[in-house]
């Protein structure tokens, strides 16, 4: 057995020990209720905590407060001439709203292992995953007696709430985010059971649409067939703006789209993905969207117009008769790179004011694309750490249909970002009962460890 052979050997039983060994710290940072929705102190507290115990494994930590964020910076092992660390790992400690708390099996701030799972609030997302970089320095540290390599670690505290401070964040970081590339841990497996590498996200554009048809609800006996009725307005708006094929039809959403290249279209084909399949599993008749798109190149290559929430009316227990005079959406655009966010806040509004006047449309986030080129040099070891922590290969997905704050990385610092989808698949995260399997923590835990020191050898 070589020396780098038996280095790995102690370094992985070192990985499973501490993570049995530090389960009741990652137990701690889950019942800290970091609903950003809810305020700074939540998530203040939990960066305390988070700075507290990264300091208590010798990392040199700050706990930063810009704007509403509440994050945490910390670096570990020798420090380099140019200050360029090997690595960044980013991670989020803040967690969406639990709520309907009625659907939870245990409450959501009160962790509990049942059945080799972690349930809680946050334990995949993000607070399990990116605990995986805190036991594989732990084990690096107890096998080697230091961390061999220069590594930074940015905990951010507000990736739930659209990160509005995290760019001004960034900047005030900047002179100590050098770094070869960036690394994070943040979502689901492939249903397979393969864990996933990401090269970008779409961006995102939140919107409200407000549908006024009076000044007034009125009575639906007195007023039926003459007030105009703002909730089935809403509806007659919302489906002429997109087809049942799919499409949206408001002029020039789509300009901008740019097709896969023929690297893209190779890694797309080489996703294991069954529609029929897919469908069953999240309960649907069938997968919606154009179907002369292959699934997931719609998926990553085209937006979306989705509505996520509908408002309008009473709709408590009984009935009231009366007409709304208002009614409301939210809407969810993810839009690909190439495309202008203020773009198709322009085509959006300018379709509504030609075709609903008595609508007005609001944007409440924005979120930008990014994108990572797949032969980024840093692919090779992401993917072999990955393979040894799982022990199979990697999907590769040339974009996430998701969003994430990733292009204040690759363009607003010019770093290569790599996401690794970790947790399991059926891992509910935004839902209640979210949990984190610990066979995937042991395995994340272990792709992280074997990243480090990958690290070493690329370095040496």
């Amino acid at each position: 057995m070589s020396e780098r052979e038996s280095i790995w050997e102690s370094v992985s039983a070192a990985v499973h020990a501490e993570v049995e060994r530090g389960l009741d710290d990652l137990l701690a940072a889950i019942r800290i209720p970091s609903v950003v929705a809810w305020g700074g102190d939540h998530t203040r507290h939990s960066a305390t905590f988070l700075r507290r115990l990264l300091e208590d494994d010798g990392w040199e930590a700050d706990e930063l407060a810009v704007g509403s964020n509440r994050a945490v910076f910390a670096e570990i092992g020798p420090r380099p001439a140019d200050g360029v660390a090997a690595a960044l790992f980013y991670g989020h400690h803040d967690v969406q709203p639990p709520e309907p708390l009625d659907a939870w099996t245990t409450p959501p701030f009160e962790p509990v292992i049942r059945a080799g799972r972690i349930y809680g609030r946050g334990s995949a997302d993000d607070k399990g995953q990116f605990f995986c970089h805190v036991f594989a320095v732990r084990a690096i540290q107890r096998v080697l007696r230091r961390v061999p390599v220069r590594l930074k670690f940015f905990l951010d505290g507000e990736e739930e709430a659209g990160n509005p401070n995290l760019a001004a964040t960034l900047e005030l970081l900047r002179p100590r985010m050098k770094a070869g590339f960036v690394y994070t841990a943040d979502g689901p497996v492939h249903p397979t059971g393969r864990p996933r590498v990401t090269f970008g996200f779409r961006g995102m554009i939140h919107l409200r649409l407000v549908v006024r048809t009076a000044s007034t609800n009125l009575h639906s006996g007195h007023w039926g067939n003459l007030a105009p009725d703002a909730a089935l307005r809403l509806a007659q708006i919302l489906a002429g703006m997109k087809g049942v094929d799919g499409w949206v039809t408001v002029p020039g959403f789509y300009d901008g789209v740019v097709p896969p290249t023929a690297t893209e279209r190779a890694a797309i084909a080489a996703i294991p993905f069954d529609s029929d399949e897919v469908a069953a599993q999240i309960g649907a008749r069938a997968l919606s969207g154009p179907t002369e798109i292959a699934p997931m190149e719609r998926m990553m290559f085209l937006p979306t117009f989705t509505v996520t929430g509908l408002s309008s009316g009473y709709a408590g227990s009984g009935f009231q008769n009366s007409i709304a005079s208002e009614a409301r959406a939210h809407i969810d655009v993810r839009y690909v790179p190439d495309q202008n966010p203020d773009h198709i806040l322009a085509v959006l509004t300018r379709y509504l004011s030609q075709h609903a006047p008595e609508a007005s449309l609001e944007r409440i986030a924005t979120m930008e694309p990014s994108h990572t080129p797949m032969d980024t040099p840093a692919v090779r070891l992401v993917t072999e750490a990955l393979r040894k922590g799982f022990g199979v290969d990697p999907v590769l997905l040339p974009r996430s249909g998701g969003s994430a704050p990733d292009s204040l990385f690759t363009q607003g610092l010019g770093l290569p970002s790599l996401w690794a989808h970790i947790a399991n698949a059926d891992v509910r995260n935004h839902a209640p009962n979210e949990n984190m399997s610990l066979t995937n923590l042991h395995a994340g835990s272990l792709a992280s460890a074997a990243l480090i020191l990958s690290l070493v050898d690329r370095l040496t």
